[in-house]
């Protein structure tokens, strides 16, 4: 059917092509490209639900665009779900726009906790440095011991805070009841480890790790040991 050939490319890579036109199966948010001709062809791109189509067509005209060639249309857009929570409009080279959907979460906050057990919260209106040497004596800090075994026993010393951050649905900003709240510890190593160590690419400085409820920040650093990889 119109002489297309499957190409395997993995899960979803999985493709139909033809000289003038590529399917790809499955479920894909909506968008409409539509790239006009730069004197070999003009391209179009498009999915409704299901399914992703990129159609080519060839043109004999002479070329109209002297560098980029511009781009209209749109396409929905989302990070980390397959609903969408933005959408972004093409208005030709270097003019787009993004719209935020009304159920996008936005950042509400993020909170240090300090060494007299209260929370400090950095907001929009309330802004605060926490890398000014003024909060750096307020956070409260742990340092432990840390063990990473790779190749060879690796062994640094890890000084951890502990950090909140909130967002809320851009349509419900005023009320708690839909938030979305991380809490998870800031980790900074006082040696670097990880695979990369020994090689030109370096090892790892620091990182974060999720903690869980009712963990204290030893007991969240041990769980990391066993479950994260460097």
């Amino acid at each position: 059917m119109l002489g297309l050939r499957k190409v395997d490319g993995g899960t979803r890579d999985v493709s139909w092509k033809n000289d003038w036109m590529e399917f790809y199966p499955g479920f894909r948010k909506w968008n409409v490209r539509y790239l006009p001709s730069n004197g070999l062809d003009w391209k179009l791109d498009f999915s409704f639900i299901w399914g992703q189509f990129y159609l080519k067509f060839k043109t004999n005209r002479p070329p109209k665009y002297k560098d980029e060639t511009p781009t209209y249309g749109f396409y929905f857009y989302s990070v980390g779900s397959w609903f969408p929570d933005s959408l972004w409009i093409y208005r030709g080279t270097k003019k787009i726009k993004c719209i935020d959907l009304p159920w996008q979460y936005d950042w509400i906050r993020t909170s240090k906790y300090l060494k007299d057990g209260t929370w400090a919260n950095h907001t929009k209106k309330n802004k605060i440095d926490f890398y000014s040497e003024e909060w750096k004596e307020k956070i409260h800090k742990e340092t432990h011991k840390y063990y990473y075994i790779h190749d060879e026993f690796q062994e640094t010393e890890a000084t951890c805070e502990l950090e909140e951050r909130e967002w809320r649905p851009l349509m419900f900003k005023w009320t708690r009841l839909f938030r979305k709240v991380k809490r998870s510890i800031d980790v900074e190593f006082s040696k670097p480890i990880g695979k990369g160590v020994t090689s030109y690419k370096g090892g790892v400085y620091g990182t974060g790790h999720n903690i869980k409820k009712g963990e204290t920040i030893k007991q969240c650093l041990k769980r990391m040991m066993k479950e994260r990889k460097f």
